[in-house]
């Protein structure tokens, strides 16, 4: 007999229609076992285009629960069929069932052949079961005698077999004959109802449910309400945004998203002149005056209202040169912002030889908020010809030698000085 062991979710195959007991199912309940501890499997199947379910007999072997697929249970060819497997404890309380779909594929011989009953097929189980139960005690009763002692010998069953079928074969003129039909069974119980009497389904509670069958007797079982879980934790803060920057050149409009470092042509800024229309009337002038600072513009409106627009950005520094913005965004922008503000220039106590021998950057005014300073080290603008303009903060105390200055005058031509 072959076997196909269930898995969760996986439809299971009961081999060609009319086949019996050339296949079985194995369900594994070890895991069942484990957490409920022991009790009983029960399977229900219902077949293709059915929709009446029935139970199936099991066997037990080890940790998994046998379905032996009858002639019965494989009648009907087809994809549409179902089997339930439910785990009850000791106590009678269901505690878990999981569904599978089933299939069944045409046979040549059996597709067109009328189902037998599902219900014969269960008690022939259920007998063969008991004979087998019933073997076992006689053959452990007798075991003490000997073979001599056995009531009936094989050649008298052989002769009591050929004495049965001919009674069967003549319709009980022999004698003896075959019994009249038995009596109609009593009528099978139902169930009636499945109300919750206990617990109103909050969550970390235990409710109650209560099962009525048809003949008025009920039984009851629990459910745990699961509760919620915590909440999940807050994201990191994602990294501040890059406002785009617009210029105009060359009378065309150009956009930048890297702060200027890269710009990228969009379209035409100025169209061609047009005809000059008539002089207007002489309008009144919005602004009563226009004043500044270090810091901010002042727009005074003539109705009396102050617009402030500060000049920069508060936080972080405007670079005239991008090559110098790049260098010190590398070795001091400590937040990874892509932008070097004025505290993290602040906090720089040495810069060191980081630009030393580059001939690309021209101006390093930005240096004047680099207020941690208090020397200039060695050879740190050594080859950098092309600065022609640099702002010391106030805080240096000494240049480590002269190479900043000759730097600066080495490129004469274009030098601005240094300014401290």
């Amino acid at each position: 007999m072959q076997r196909f062991y269930a898995a969760s979710k996986k439809p299971i195959p009961l081999g060609y229609a009319g086949e019996n007991l050339a296949r079985e199912i194995a369900f594994d309940i070890g895991e069942l076992r484990s957490i409920y501890g022991e009790g009983n499997a029960h399977l229900m199947v219902r077949r293709t285009g059915e929709d009446v379910r029935y139970p199936v007999f099991l066997t037990i072997d080890g940790d998994f629960a046998i379905w032996k697929v009858t002639e019965a249970d494989s009648a009907i060819p087809g994809c549409d069929g179902s089997c339930e497997l439910s785990y009850t404890t000791e106590d009678g309380v269901l505690a878990k069932s999981e569904t599978w779909a089933t299939f069944v594929l045409a046979s040549m011989t059996c597709d067109t052949c009328d189902p037998p009953e599902v219900a014969e097929s269960w008690l022939d189980a259920l007998r063969k079961s008991a004979a087998e139960t019933q073997l076992n005690a006689d053959s452990a009763a007798t075991s003490a005698t000997s073979a001599e002692e056995s009531a009936v010998t094989a050649g008298e069953f052989a002769a009591l077999a050929e004495e049965w079928a001919k009674k069967a074969a003549d319709g009980g003129t022999s004698g003896g004959g075959i019994g009249t039909d038995g009596k109609d069974g009593k009528d099978g119980v139902g169930i009636q109802s499945i109300e919750r009497t206990d617990g109103d389904g909050s969550a970390g509670t235990t409710d109650t449910y209560t099962i009525t069958l048809t003949d008025g007797t009920s039984y009851t079982f629990t459910v745990y309400n699961g509760a919620d879980g915590e909440d999940g934790k807050d994201g990191a803060d994602g990294r501040d945004g890059v406002t785009p920057k617009l210029k105009i050149e060359n009378d065309y409009w150009y956009v930048s998203y890297d702060n200027g470092a890269t710009w990228e042509k969009l379209g035409k800024a100025t169209g061609d002149d047009g005809i000059d229309g008539e002089n207007g009337e002489d309008g009144d002038s919005i602004f009563k005056s226009v004043t500044q600072d270090d810091e901010y513009v002042y727009f005074n409106l003539s109705d009396g209202t102050m617009i402030t627009l500060p000049k920069h950005d508060k936080e972080n520094i405007q670079f005239e040169d991008l090559q110098v913005k790049a260098i010190c965004c590398k070795n001091w922008d400590t937040n990874n912002d892509g932008e070097l503000s004025y505290a993290e220039a602040a906090a720089v106590e040495t810069i060191g030889q980081v630009f030393s021998g580059n001939t690309n950057i021209i101006a390093f005014t930005e240096l004047k908020y680099f207020t941690g300073l208090t020397e200039i080290e060695p050879e740190a603008f050594y080859g950098a010809y092309n600065l022609n303009k640099i702002t010391l903060p106030k805080s240096i105390k000494s240049i480590g030698d002269n190479h900043l200055i000759l730097s600066l005058q080495s490129n004469r031509r274009h030098i601005r000085g240094i300014s401290i």
